[in-house]
Parts: C-alpha cells; structure tokens; sequence
C-alpha cells in the first residue's frame, strides 16, 4: 500500500495510508471484474446501433454527458478509453432498469 505525505494546518507533516480503491455498491451485479471481456463492452456507436429502437444517438449522448449526476458512471456501465465511450450492455440494463420515473 502506498503511503503519501499530508500537511496538517499547524505544519506538521502526517504520514496516512492511501486507502484502497473498492467498488462502488453499484457495480455488484453479479459480475465478478475478472470474469468481464472485452467482448462484453461495445462502442456508443454499436451499442446504439443494436438498440435503436430504444434509444437515439442524442439520448446516448445526454445520459453519457451527465453520467456523474445520473448514477451511470457509479453503476460500471460506461468506460472512456481513448476519449471514446464504450458501454457495458448487462451493466447498463441494470441501471436503466433502476431508473424510475
């Protein structure tokens, strides 16, 4: 575990340990993140392409530029590689699927 040097408002230098990254609650889906592939994610492109029915290119767009305060980011459906967005389908079934009106 890596430690890092923080400063206290007197000055005195504290040593803290950094504490591990865990999971947010979201993403217990079932889905082990050693058991995801890539073949579980799809480019924006694909993945509206295969839902079309469902959803627009602009309404991909809208819930992917809001995702912090949607929920979607939290919920390990979408990833950006590369400045491109790629989407979980089953991840994101389950946050659609919590979704409410």
């Amino acid at each position: 575990m890596k430690r890092f040097q923080n400063v206290s408002k007197s000055g005195e230098i504290m040593q803290t340990q950094k504490k591990p990254i865990t999971q947010p609650e979201a993403l217990l889906t079932g889905i082990h993140p050693q058991e995801v592939s890539l073949e579980d994610f799809q480019s924006l492109d694909n993945f509206q392409k295969k839902h079309a029915d469902k959803f627009t290119k602009a309404q991909l767009n809208w819930l992917l530029r809001f995702r912090d305060r949607n929920g979607l980011a939290e919920s390990g459906a979408v990833i950006m590689v590369a400045r491109k967005f790629y989407l979980h389908e089953s991840r994101f079934a389950a946050w659609f699927n919590s979704q409410k009106a």
